[in-house]
């Protein structure tokens, strides 16, 4: 259920209804570009893009097959290990992912896979204790480097190894879900760093969360984005709760703020932010137990 509520002054009364997440990295061509660590966030993945594609991995003895797919590219900004934890919104869900090694941002990805996972069960499957569903990336524990087979040996762990990386390489990943349009969350691991000095990064648009308890994890699809008189906000709650909700500029001023009371489930909020500066900003929900973020850009 929905609910609404009118803030003075900050906030309008609106009909919001739920929106479905718009897919504009499902091709190479359109990939987000990634600027820092933070965790991305995308609530739906429906469908392929423009181009479709059937990728040829060496050695592989299966197909890969886009069905549900979202790009992210990148340059290093500082040497070190580059390992990520893909995890599916919903957990019985089969993430795929190939990692390329670039020339440059705009190169075609498809001729240098350095990692790539196949693993899990075929499409229309009933293999919902199979050990690859669920969260797979790179990590520093693993061994293997590819993984191109239907089905998930024993003890395995749905990872591969880390990618040594130095300054000035550029990378791209493709991610796919092979069951579902359900999304999928990326948080970063290893020491390595994304070049963030750039231009292209100056009003990055992930959607963060900069504290975190899992007990109480409120996610937010903020709309449109970048926004100019008003931002919409459906805020998901997982209870009913008293919180206070900030815009912060990225020079960490608090620019509004406001109490409010999140109901169990979803809320909408319409802000009025005309009066912001243009430029990068985050939307901060706190309450007595945890705080998440969420960045915007005013226009």
């Amino acid at each position: 259920m929905i609910y609404f509520f009118k803030i003075t002054l900050l906030l309008s009364f609106a009909l919001l209804a739920n929106p479905v997440s718009s897919q504009n990295n499902a091709d190479f061509k359109d990939s987000k570009l990634v600027c820092n660590k933070a965790r991305i966030t995308i609530e739906q993945l429906p469908g392929n893009g423009l181009l479709k594609e059937n990728f040829i991995i060496p050695d592989s003895k299966s197909e890969f097959v886009e069905t549900n797919s979202s790009w992210f590219k990148w340059e290093i900004g500082a040497p070190g290990r580059l390992a990520f934890k893909v995890t599916p919104l919903s957990s019985g869900d089969d993430i795929d992912f190939i990692l390329f090694k670039l020339d440059g941002l705009e190169d075609n990805a498809k001729s240098k896979p350095v990692r790539w996972m196949m693993a899990g069960p075929n499409l229309g499957e009933n293999n919902g204790s199979n050990s690859c569903l669920g969260a797979t990336g790179l990590n520093d524990i693993a061994t293997p480097l590819v993984n191109t087979e239907r089905g998930c040996p024993i003890n395995e762990l749905n990872f591969l190894k880390s990618v040594d990386v130095n300054i000035g390489e550029y990378y791209a990943l493709f991610i796919n879900n092979y069951k579902s349009n359900n999304g999928i969350s990326i948080e970063w691991e290893g020491n390595f760093e994304f070049q963030s000095s750039k231009d292209d990064c100056k009003d990055n648009l992930q959607i963060t969360s900069v504290q975190r308890n899992d007990a109480g994890l409120v996610k937010a699809d903020l709309f449109p984005n970048p926004c100019s008189e008003y931002l919409n906000a459906t805020v998901i709650a997982p209870e009913d709760i008293d919180v206070i909700i900030q815009v912060v500029g990225l020079d960490g001023k608090i620019e509004l703020e406001f109490s409010s009371y999140l109901y169990e489930g979803e809320n909408a909020l319409n802000i009025l932010v005309s009066s912001l500066s243009k430029g990068g900003h985050f939307l901060k929900v706190q309450s007595k137990k945890w705080i998440d973020t969420f960045r915007f850009v005013k226009l």
